[in-house]
């Protein structure tokens, strides 16, 4: 990799002080066995770092989804990534409020009873996040609807780097 002397790239900086793809992953719990804690018992802790660190990013989402939804007409408020984005509207109402050139004049099913009306309103969102370049790799309609958590916290990170508060 050729770097320019004296500057960092962005790319670099995030590795870590090593800089490279190996000392990143020697740093997480799930590549270097030697670093996963062993408690009284004997059991391995690591996966519990992997669930806390998702809740808090359910956390953080479920925070910024509701701080942008303030602005909104329809005074939507959801306390579950998993619950309250299955229907697709808010994720609507979401991109009417980052992106609302591009949502205007979209209908979509305002009261989704029936899994297709859902997934429809998935679908309607996603499209309106490829139209403004928000890179969506490997996510379906359905991850939305089924309540794929990663998908979704992946989903709500591209969303949230291009529309910060």
């Amino acid at each position: 990799m050729a770097t320019v002397i004296g500057s960092r790239s962005p790319r670099r900086a995030r590795l870590g002080s090593g800089g490279d793809v190996f000392s990143l992953l020697s740093s997480h719990p799930d590549t270097n066995p030697s670093l996963t804690k062993q408690s009284n018992n004997g059991s391995v802790s690591g996966k519990n770092d992997d669930t806390d660190w998702v809740k808090e990013q359910q956390t953080s989402f479920t925070q910024w989804i509701n701080q942008q939804l303030k602005s909104s007409e329809h005074q939507m408020h959801i306390t579950d990534l998993r619950s309250g984005l299955k229907d697709g509207l808010v994720l609507i109402e979401l991109m009417k409020i980052v992106a609302p050139q591009s949502i205007q004049f979209i209908r979509y099913h305002k009261s989704p009873r029936l899994r297709l009306q859902r997934l429809e309103n998935v679908q309607i969102a996603l499209d309106c996040m490829k139209r403004q370049n928000i890179p969506l790799l490997n996510i379906e309609p359905a991850d939305i609807v089924d309540g794929n958590l990663k998908l979704t916290l992946g989903l709500l990170q591209r969303l949230a780097n291009q529309y910060p508060i």
